[in-house]
């Protein structure tokens, strides 16, 4: 039998609790099975990373990055 492959999905974000597409995207994956989320913060200070440090995803800090670094940055972890 062939073993299921786990799906990634990254998610690069920067301030994305501040525009509330953060919380949607939350309510949407938190129940999602067999996929991890990624989600490389670029240096939020709007407070993203302690609302999702609370639910079950993938966290790296990548400070100073821009959106193409953090997708990058994700898929090496």
């Amino acid at each position: 039998l062939n073993k299921m492959q786990k799906v990634s999905i990254i998610i690069p974000i920067n301030n994305d609790l501040a525009h509330g597409k953060l919380r949607e995207q939350v309510e949407v994956f938190q129940n999602v099975q067999d996929i991890e989320i990624i989600y490389v913060d670029g240096g939020s200070t709007d407070g993203s990373i302690e609302f999702l440090s609370r639910f079950k995803f993938s966290l790296v800090n990548f400070p100073n990055s821009n959106r193409a670094e953090r997708i990058k940055k994700g898929d090496n972890e």
